[in-house]
């Protein structure tokens, strides 16, 4: 691996835009800069294929959100209840 491949392979993870890496790099052409810093790593590869899995995951509910939906639910009383309560009060 060459220096200017390491050089830009260490700007990908850093972040660089290919465009600011292209002049870092000192090339005249973005498609050589593009050549180089889209190559992609395994590394990069599962963090990309994880964070997508993250995104297309339904979010799970939150504990105080079962709670409430639980309290809710069993403190409905319906209509021919409430009567009952209401006769032998």
């Amino acid at each position: 691996m060459t220096c200017g491949i390491r050089t830009a392979s260490l700007l990908k993870k850093l972040g660089v835009s290919p465009r600011d890496a292209m002049v870092i790099l000192g090339h005249s052409n973005i498609s050589v800069t593009l050549g180089i810093y889209t190559h992609v790593d395994e590394d990069s590869r599962r963090d990309a294929l994880d964070r997508l899995g993250q995104a297309l995951r339904p979010p799970r509910p939150t504990a105080s959100s079962s709670a409430d939906t639980t309290v809710a639910v069993t403190s409905a009383v319906t209509p021919a209840e409430a009567r009952a309560r209401e006769d032998q009060g």
